[in-house]
Formats: C-alpha cells, structure tokens, sequence
C-alpha cells in the first residue's frame, strides 16, 4: 500500500518548533512544510533551511491553505493558546499537534 504525503504548517520557530519544521522537511511522507514566525531573520534562517514551501511572518496564512494537511502549533506560551484556538476554529479537519499540553 503506498504512502500519501503531506504538507506540514509549523506555527513558531523557537526551540522545537525549528526542530519540528527540520524533522519534517527531511521526513519522507511529508510532501512540504510551510513556516510562520514573527521574527523575519529566524524565519528566512528556517524556512531556507527547511526549503518552505510558504515562509511568513503571519500565521493566519497559513490557516487559510487549503493544502496543509497537519499543523504543529509551537509559539512561546503567552500567544500559544490564542494560536491553538483560531488553529482549531478555522481549520475544525485539520489535524494540529499542541506542544504545550499544560495550558489547557
């Protein structure tokens, strides 16, 4: 049985989020991976690193494409559950991946 690939949007690229995006650039079931980050020099760094497909430094960019498959939600704690819950509201099919569990 063969394999689809997906695209990946990463939300924040601070610690693990870069670890997130680099894993999933060079993971072979992901198709692409598309990065927000509101730092435009980290965010060049990334997404040249990890050959985004979308680099931008507004993650409701992100929201609205229709072909991201999953999105890892990986912001600093203070906008992360904001983050979290417009990832959820505005794309209800979309898998997403919370990586700080302790604010809910």
């Amino acid at each position: 049985m063969a394999s689809r690939k997906i695209n990946v949007g990463i939300i924040g690229t601070g610690w693990i989020g870069e670890i997130r995006a680099k894993v999933c650039a060079h993971h072979p079931l992901v198709e692409s991976v598309h990065v927000a980050e509101i730092d435009p020099a980290k965010l060049a760094r990334v997404g040249e690193e990890t050959r985004a497909k979308t680099a931008t430094t507004d993650y409701h960019e992100l929201l609205r494409q229709d072909d991201i498959d999953a999105i890892f939600v990986c912001s600093t704690p203070r906008p992360h559950i904001i983050r979290l819950l417009k990832t959820v509201s505005s794309r209800a099919s979309t898998p997403f991946w919370k990586s700080r569990w302790d604010l809910l």
